[in-house]
């Protein structure tokens, strides 16, 4: 029996029309399927909606003796606190259960445990990390001999640090600089190797990277995680570290627009980005001005610390904004661990003081 069958001519396999007609059907209704989705999940992330809480802190410590509080970290027992422009003792160390201060530690000089620019910047096994800004050293204080009265400062193997905007520490021999050229952001440093890596903010290659792209870093362990915040323009980077390296996860740009001329990026100085950040057990906490609510000129405050920002944008770990916590408080430097959600803070109230949020 011969059966005639319509062909398609143009393929190579002859394929009979009517199963043709029904593949474009298939494929036309699982396009549909796929764009519903790509809309419901873009109207998802546009009404996500933004939990805002006002909470007061509790003050741990209420007179700081300082005219500028310098870096501020935490671990599960002690609060840290850098007096910048000290001439001696520029490390506080302070209980996190009461705020009392136990010891101080950390001598300015050009002996060969002093330091001329200290820039403290981890935390690690009740040990303080502090880096020169202005050498390659870099050593380790003790934070359990500065308590007993004994200062015990152990040099560290340090490095060429020039160019350099932040350090934070992966474990006792890896570190992750911030140092930015006009393609990467950050460099691993390990005993094997220097990797650079990191995508930029911007697209465009721009000249005045190194001013711009300034900013925090920040390492979570648990989550094998860097967190990255820009200070000059709202943006937020987390990478996933596996097998020595690192690999952009997710990023948060929340630039309005992008201005570059003549190769160089030119931003609204009336606004800034992430003034700092923190990481805690659940989320990415964030010092950053809400506009919609505090629409104050940036280049105007200067000093004025009384201007600082009044919020703390919480991210969760995808880098999406969750919780927006607003004090009564201006609030000048945050810090926490990852046990918890707890922020440790320094605000001011007439005085600076050490102040814990607690989520």
């Amino acid at each position: 029996m011969n059966i005639n069958l319509p062909y398609c001519l143009h393929s190579k396999a002859y394929i009979p029309l009517k199963t043709k007609t029904q593949m474009k059907r298939i494929t036309f209704s699982i396009a549909i399927v796929i764009l519903i989705i790509l809309l419901s999940v873009s109207c998802s992330d546009a009404n996500r909606k933004i939990e805002a809480k006002r909470i007061e802190p509790i003050i741990l410590n209420d007179c700081l003796i300082t005219h500028f509080p310098g870096k501020l970290l935490v671990n599960e027992k002690y609060i840290v606190w850098q007096h910048s422009g000290a001439s001696d003792n520029f490390l506080h160390i302070h209980s996190i259960e009461n705020g009392a201060e136990l010891a101080k530690a950390g001598n300015l000089g050009s002996g060969p445990k002093e330091f001329s620019t200290p820039k403290p910047f981890t935390i690690r096994n009740n040990n303080i990390y502090v880096w020169d800004l202005n050498s390659s050293k870099e050593a380790m204080i003790s934070i359990d001999s500065a308590i007993n009265g004994k200062l015990s400062t152990i040099l560290l193997n340090g490095r060429e640090k020039s160019g350099t905007h932040e350090i934070v520490s992966i474990n006792d021999s890896v570190r992750i600089a911030l140092r930015a050229t006009d393609s990467t952001l950050f460099q691993l440093w390990s005993p094997l190797q220097n990797i650079n890596f990191g995508k930029t903010p911007i697209n465009e290659r721009i000249e005045n990277h190194f001013d711009i792209y300034q900013g925090n870093i920040l390492y979570n362990d648990e989550k094998s995680l860097l967190v990255h915040t820009n200070i000059l323009i709202p943006y937020l980077a987390i990478y996933k570290y596996k097998n020595n390296s690192f690999t952009l996860a997710s990023e948060n740009n929340m630039l309005d627009e992008v201005s570059v001329k003549q190769n160089f990026f030119i931003r609204n100085p009336a606004k800034l980005g992430i003034w700092a950040s923190t990481l805690t057990k659940d989320y990415i906490a964030c010092l950053q001005r809400d506009y919609a609510s505090d629409n104050i000129d940036e280049s105007t405050i200067g000093r004025d610390f009384t201007k600082a920002p009044r919020t703390i944008f919480l991210y969760d770990y995808i880098g999406n904004v969750v919780m927006k916590i607003s004090s009564e408080y201006p609030i000048i430097r945050i810090a926490s661990n990852t046990s918890d959600n707890n922020i440790y803070a320094i605000i001011i109230d007439e005085e600076f003081k050490i102040a814990k949020f607690e989520i």
